[in-house]
């Protein structure tokens, strides 16, 4: 059955479609879509984990740079103000300084690792995984 534009179809009719063997996903390497099975799919990362990776990954990548780079100062910077009424309790340096402390890990001790490629990314598996484990 073909999708008809501006035609509404029933929910079983779709939802049926998505029960399939296989699915379609876009790469936007790729110039068309790759097929996957079902089990690839599903048996993928949990979301909160890859999000951990590559926030990490990309930290790792940002204190590899020289200090006078604008993003590893950024990295460090702090605002000079309390946070505004109804703003957000939870900033992303607060929530990376907790990771870090619950790793162990002071921010020097994260400047050194940092350096090693090969040591950054077993930091990060730990994290990970420790990080799982909890959940």
């Amino acid at each position: 059955m073909a999708l008809k534009h501006g035609v509404l179809q029933n929910k079983t009719q779709i939802n049926f479609k998505h029960l399939s063997t296989s699915a379609y996903v876009t790469s936007r390497k790729s110039d068309g879509q790759k097929k996957i099975s079902n089990t690839e799919l599903w048996n993928q990362q949990p979301i909160n984990e890859e999000i951990l990776k590559r926030k990490w990954g990309w930290i790792g990548h940002t204190l590899r740079k020289p200090v006078s780079n604008i993003t590893r100062q950024a990295l460090f910077w702090n605002p000079p103000r309390n946070r505004k009424v109804g703003g957000p309790r939870h900033t992303w340096r607060r929530s990376t300084d907790k990771e870090a402390k619950d790793a162990g890990m002071s921010w020097e001790q994260l400047k050194k690792t940092s350096q090693t490629r090969v040591r950054w990314r077993s930091f990060v598996a730990a994290l990970c995984s420790r990080r799982n484990q909890e959940d």
